[in-house]
């Protein structure tokens, strides 16, 4: 179940906007739907075999991303946000919550997710506090 939620995640960010090469394919296609909604990536998917070239090319992208995502984060997910139900981003937000407490890999993976979504990026965890 998380593996399918976080292969959607980059496809379905919060806060993403109808940009790039699928903007007048989501807007004809899922007239009213907005990325991060939980149904405008299901509804692009229902639609593949209509959307121009060039959206279906960043479709693969992002899944490519996504998978490589979830390669990186999946026993992250597992292990500090196994009880958070996914969809409208919340395993992503449990994941940015307790960054610090994540792999190194997914901490980069999340970094990269924040810089490359069009969200912001995620703010590196805060240094150690000093010793005396």
């Amino acid at each position: 179940m998380h593996a399918i939620a976080i292969t959607l995640m980059i496809l379905t960010a919060p806060g993403a906007k109808h940009e790039g090469p699928c903007k007048a394919d989501a807007e004809k296609l899922c007239p009213g739907l907005h990325p991060g909604d939980g149904k405008y990536g299901e509804c692009m998917k229902q639609h593949l075999d209509q959307v121009s070239d060039a959206c279906k090319e960043k479709m693969a992208e992002h899944k490519e991303k996504a998978e490589e995502f979830h390669k990186d984060c999946a026993d992250d997910v597992k292990k500090l946000c196994g009880d958070v139900k996914s969809g409208g981003g919340r395993i992503i937000e449990c994941l940015k919550e307790k960054q610090a407490q994540a792999s190194p890999a997914c901490q980069t993976a999340l970094n990269a997710k924040g810089q490359h979504s069009g969200g912001m990026p995620t703010p590196p965890p805060p240094a150690p506090a000093p010793t005396k």
